[in-house]
């Protein structure tokens, strides 16, 4: 009878030694695991990207190929262009004008809301880390405009080096520098550079309201700080 019951004693000390084995197996296969950083924005930025997209997009309307527009044919304000950059060379004009809410979120996001990402630290730069109705403001020109050149604008305004990428320096001059101030500097900046283009008497007008409607729209998010 002793030397079953040691039997059975040994059996299951080997058991349970082989469950703590496979235990710390699997707790050093969690441990080494690669972890993917989230690439998700979080919610409140999301949601305010999705916002000013909205109001972006009730500027844009939707297909043309105005004759006298250098970006050709155009939906949803994305330019053949642009939707080649993304969705390559073979992306037709028929491709555009069937694009859909998914591509033109993509591109918006990618193209006009990020600004600036530092190739050495990964560290990305967007619209959403600007104070509240600058942010908007700053994607509207960047959608119109060009990134590059809503950025110096931006810089213009806040009297920090003019160079078109948004950085630090850039951040913390508007996160540091009065709102209001800011949005009235971007849009006299904004102003003056579409009436020095030759094609102002075509789109004057069109751009004017625009601008204009930014800017009261931005102050009102200012206004009830919305974020």
């Amino acid at each position: 009878m002793n030397t079953l019951m040691q039997g059975f004693d040994e059996t299951a000390e080997a058991l349970e030694l082989a469950q703590n084995r496979l235990e710390a197996l699997r707790n050093r296969v969690v441990a080494d695991d690669p972890v993917e950083p989230s690439t998700a924005a979080p919610e409140p930025v999301k949601a305010r990207f999705q916002e000013c997209l909205a109001r972006v997009l009730r500027h844009e309307g939707g297909f043309v190929d105005h004759p006298s527009d250098p970006g050709g044919a155009t939906n949803r304000g994305i330019t053949i262009g642009t939707a080649r950059h993304y969705y390559g060379p073979n992306f037709s004009v028929d491709h555009l004008k069937a694009i859909t809410n998914e591509q033109i979120e993509h591109i918006y996001h990618a193209g006009y809301w990020n600004l600036h990402e530092n190739q050495r630290t990964g560290e990305l730069f967007h619209c959403g880390m600007l104070p509240m109705g600058v942010d908007y403001m700053v994607f509207d020109c960047s959608v119109n405009s060009g990134p590059a050149r809503s950025v110096m604008f931006l810089q213009e305004s806040l009297g920090v080096a003019v160079d078109g990428v948004f950085g630090p320096k850039t951040l913390s001059a508007a996160k540091s520098d009065p709102a209001s101030v800011v949005m009235s500097e971007l849009y006299n900046r904004r102003m003056a550079f579409l009436r020095s283009l030759s094609t102002w008497p075509v789109f004057g007008d069109g751009w004017t309201n625009r601008v204009e409607g930014v800017y009261k729209m931005a102050k009102e998010d200012l206004v009830n700080g919305r974020q």
